[in-house]
């Protein structure tokens, strides 16, 4: 059954290798295509270590790191915090919440479970599609309201 599971995982990554950079306008104006390529080895190598999510990370994490905020892998959420957060200059707010949760608006966010927000961030900005750091303080707070089970996030 795994072998089954990872087959169709190394069609779709070899899909992606072969399609990404031949659809994209400039795929490579930002990353060395051996940097791309690199990376898709490397998870094709070792997806055998993952579950479904953690490889979907991984994909997510290697389109993210072409740095171009328009082309990105849109993962399924298990279902969304009912908060929404803002970057600020003095840290990440939250700003919205349903009436239940109104305590925290004007919260700091400090951390996720324990993990410090700048792990947080350090992790995020590997996934957020990004060309500045504008850009990424605009998209990177979307993620954070996203509950999803997985330890890929490394």
């Amino acid at each position: 059954m795994d072998d089954v599971r990872i087959d169709k995982w190394r069609k779709d990554i070899d899909q992606l290798a072969e399609c990404l950079p031949e659809k994209h306008k400039n795929l490579f104006y930002k990353t060395k295509d051996k940097t791309f390529y690199n990376k898709i080895g490397k998870l094709r190598k070792n997806m055998h270590k993952f579950d479904d999510i953690e490889i979907l990370v991984n994909v997510t994490k290697i389109v993210a790191s072409t740095r171009d905020a328009h082309t990105s892998v849109i993962f399924p959420a298990k279902s969304f915090l009912p908060l929404k957060f803002y970057w600020f200059e003095e840290g990440i707010f939250i700003v919205s919440s349903v009436p239940f949760h109104g305590d925290l608006v004007n919260c700091r966010l400090e951390g996720v479970n324990g993990m410090p927000v700048d792990e947080v961030v350090s992790r995020l900005r590997k996934v957020v599609p990004y060309e500045n750091e504008s850009f990424l303080k605009s998209q990177l707070p979307h993620y954070l309201s996203v509950q999803m089970c997985c330890t890929g996030w490394k």
